[in-house]
């Protein structure tokens, strides 16, 4: 074989078998992206493993969390925000605040930019892609009593603060362009709300913490309904600390005095719960935040006092 047809051979087996690996790391990737994925409404999630960091980046008490482009943001109690991949094969911080109030929530705008709440600094902070401190952004204090929970949507912050006991709105620029609520027990008040969520349609859904309960708005504030109570006594929903929606538009609210979350399904139809499972490490402890990753159905849990993100999904389809 001449030297010339040698190389062009080569060359032919080297194109193909290069392109063969990248056909497999896709499709290898795509297969893993939905493998958590929920198919059946009345399939229960999974406790699959823990975040729990590493010796340089600790984990502790967390309160908030969120998912971003396959990365998880969690608050650690002793100020900082630790980001991990999905399976915990390296942590690192993004944000350091030695001297400042324990973080409480934190939200990622579409720009990047981090917002995190501190109930006992009464006030919302907010960082850049890189960590570093802006005020873009960032909600007038004046307009802040004590927020607590963060959700984001279509350019929007949304706080819940328990000063007032009122959830706000703000414009990308930090201006209150809205507020709703009031102490009370009548539907529309609150008493000491956490959790905010907003759903793909845009209602708005709280955390209607010492109520017991999760109330929902229409896109202009405007009360709905009140999601229903499960029938046994066992599985009534008694603190209510954040919300989360999956791909199948399944509701999963947060319990942290239970350990629990209540899963309802389409038109609010309660499902089951999960969070006390029998296999050691799946008993949640004062649970305070939740997240979903679309890519992959993945359920991350802020696990407060086990000083963990507790990983949750779908039991994984066999290969």
């Amino acid at each position: 074989m001449s030297r010339k047809l040698f190389a062009a051979v080569a060359g032919v087996i080297i194109f193909f078998g290069v392109g063969l690996v990248a056909y497999l790391y896709v499709d290898g990737k795509a297969e893993y992206l939905q493998a958590y994925q929920p198919t059946d409404l009345l399939g229960s999630p999974q406790w699959l493993y823990p975040l729990e960091g590493d010796q340089g980046h600790r984990i502790l008490k967390p309160m908030g969390l969120v998912v971003r482009r396959g990365n998880i943001y969690a608050t650690s109690a002793d100020g900082r925000v630790v980001v991990s991949d999905r399976q915990g094969s390296k942590y690192r911080d993004l944000v350091t605040m030695e001297d400042s109030p324990p973080p409480t929530a934190i939200v990622i705008d579409d720009e990047g930019r981090t917002y995190i709440s501190s109930a006992q600094g009464k006030d919302i902070r907010v960082f850049d892609s890189e960590g570093e401190p802006t005020d873009e952004g960032r909600p007038r204090q004046s307009k802040l009593k004590v927020p607590v929970g963060l959700g984001y949507h279509q350019g929007h912050l949304y706080v819940t603060d328990v000063g007032d006991h009122k959830v706000k709105i703000f414009s990308a620029g930090g201006e209150l362009v809205k507020e709703f609520g009031g102490f009370g027990s009548r539907v529309g008040k609150f008493a000491y709300p956490n959790g905010v969520a907003v759903a793909p349609d845009g209602r708005i859904y709280v955390a209607d913490s010492n109520n017991g309960r999760v109330q929902v708005f229409d896109r202009d504030c405007q009360f709905v309904e009140t999601l229903p109570q499960p029938t046994a006594e066992k599985d009534k929903v008694l603190m209510p600390r954040a919300m989360a929606f999956d791909r199948l538009g399944r509701v999963h609210v947060l319990d942290t005095l239970r350990g629990l979350v209540h899963v309802y399904g389409p038109g609010h139809k309660y499902l089951f719960n999960y969070g006390q499972g029998e296999v050691a490490g799946a008993r949640l402890r004062y649970p305070n935040a939740i997240s979903i990753d679309a890519e992959t159905g993945l359920i991350f849990i802020a696990d407060r006092q086990n000083n963990r993100v507790a990983v949750w999904g779908a039991e994984p389809k066999p290969r």
